[in-house]
């Protein structure tokens, strides 16, 4: 792959700075290589997320809230900011099996095997970058998943408007639903996870 010339950019676009919010820098190569291809530049700025996915969208999303409501603020103050932003976002998924996580070399065919046949889900939690197996969960998805929520939010001083975020944020939601459906498919799942015994927040 051979990056474009980055220093292009600045005759044929109408910016003054360029940010790249880059994939954590220890489960990709997107940061290293965005330095290097901006080596000589003096607009263009990369800055590890330490992230990925929902998380790094929402440091993104973060970022520019920040600079559209700072705009004098200096290239040094929204990476400062970035790096603060990113410390406070917390992100855990929970895989429907280890099918995945064996071939990304994380568990071994035996204990992707058995963890299978035992139904178990491993939380996998964002920490400094890194992607950490955490607490497991054993029956199916829809048995776990209330619990997993439940762990999280009682883990972290979250408020519902994440979940809106979280939803918006999700492709194939996003493409489908206007914002103001996805508030009320959320709002309608939190009141389900409630009346089911299984309160988030």
């Amino acid at each position: 792959f051979q990056y474009p010339n980055i220093p292009a950019l600045e005759h044929s676009a109408n910016f003054d700075i360029l940010i790249h919010a880059a994939t954590s820098a220890v489960t990709t190569i997107s940061f290293q290589s965005a330095q290097i291809a901006s080596e000589g530049t003096d607009f263009f700025y990369s800055v590890d997320t330490k992230h990925v996915s929902h998380g790094q969208g929402v440091v993104v999303r973060e970022v520019a809230r920040y600079m559209e409501e700072n705009p004098e603020s200096t290239m040094e103050e929204v990476i400062r900011y970035t790096e603060m932003i990113r410390e406070k976002v917390q992100m855990s998924f929970m895989p429907n099996n280890l099918d995945y996580l064996r071939a990304g070399g994380r568990v071994s065919n035996g204990a992707a095997i058995l963890g299978n046949i035992l139904g178990l889900h491993p939380c996998i939690e964002i920490e400094d970058g890194r992607l950490m197996a955490k607490k497991k969960y054993r029956g199916t998805m829809n048995r776990v998943a209330p619990k997993m929520l439940k762990d999280f939010f009682a883990k972290y001083n979250l408020k519902k408007e994440h979940i809106y975020h979280a939803a918006m944020m999700d492709p194939h939601t996003g493409a489908q639903l206007s914002i103001d459906d996805i508030v009320k498919m959320c709002d309608e799942l939190y009141d389900a996870h409630e009346k089911a015994g299984f309160p988030i927040l």
